[in-house]
């Protein structure tokens, strides 16, 4: 019995080696209700606490169509990092060489458990190689890092809500925020939405905490009208869905009306790295 116990146990080793030779990556996740959307321990805000620039994860290009804009992706990019370096809150890496492939991705995504109609949100991230742990840790040393956050620009699903029978229903994509639909919206289908996401990694390389904030959903996969909230469905995001939906929505409920994607930076940071007064709500 011992015997075949270790076989199993030399087998299970040898498939982890293998996927690891071929630059295939695990993944972390666990199911979430609602925001806010993270997990991990907090941390002390005094450290001193640096960023990479920030990444467009790739692998979700599909949701922006073949044919999406790089132009307008890069000067969303080129917005976040400014932005974030504005707040003079956390020290901007340059020039980061860093492993681009497999790099730990946060992602959010709705879908359906066997045997249960009702749609559930699945978080997590992909653990970073070893190779991926030695980098953060050198650059962390070198820039007399505590902690050290990675974000990214990607694309989610979430689940449409109703709180009444006849009341519109929402989308509750980030801290303390929510987008509007009609109440013909059907509540068994996800909405894509695009996110800002990321780690925070400490000295040693490991993952403290990670989370992530909705910027906008596709306004054509919201039920804009009836037709097409009983159609069904999700649309990609096209170049002019992503100008309109980050670049120019705003909080019509918050003082002096701050674009969407400004508030969605704060509030992932102040989640993130345990600091309420940048917060905004």
């Amino acid at each position: 019995m011992l015997q075949r116990l270790f076989k199993v146990v030399i087998v299970l080793l040898a498939v982890l080696f293998f996927l690891s030779c071929f630059g295939l990556q695990f993944l972390s996740s666990s199911s979430i209700s609602g925001p806010p959307y993270y997990r991990g321990q907090s941390i002390d805000a005094n450290g001193k606490i640096g960023y990479l620039p920030t990444v467009f994860d790739l692998t979700d290009t599909f949701a922006f169509g073949s044919n999406y804009d790089s132009d307008t992706i890069e000067n969303v990019r080129n917005l976040v990092d400014s932005y974030i370096d504005s707040l003079q809150y956390i020290v901007k890496l340059e020039k980061i060489d860093l492993p681009i492939e497999n790099f730990p991705n946060v992602y959010i995504k709705t879908e359906r458990a066997k045997g249960d109609d009702s749609p559930i949100m699945m978080m997590g991230y992909g653990n970073p190689s070893q190779e991926w742990k030695e980098a953060i840790k050198k650059i962390m040393i070198e820039n007399e890092l505590d902690y050290l956050v990675f974000p990214k620009i990607g694309v989610g699903t979430f689940k449409v809500t109703q709180n009444g029978f006849f009341t519109n229903k929402v989308i509750k994509i980030g801290t303390k925020y929510s987008v509007k639909t009609n109440w013909a919206t059907s509540t068994d289908d996800p909405v894509q939405g695009v996110i800002i996401g990321g780690l925070l990694f400490n000295k040693d390389g490991e993952i403290v905490k990670y989370g992530l904030e909705g910027i906008a959903v596709n306004s054509s996969s919201v039920g804009d009208s009836f037709f097409s909230s009983i159609t069904g469905g999700m649309s990609i995001f096209s170049p002019e869905n992503i100008e309109k939906s980050i670049m120019k929505t705003r909080c019509d409920d918050i003082k002096n009306k701050p674009l969407r994607i400004k508030v969605a930076i704060n509030n992932f940071l102040s989640q993130l790295t345990n600091n309420p007064k940048i917060f905004i709500n």
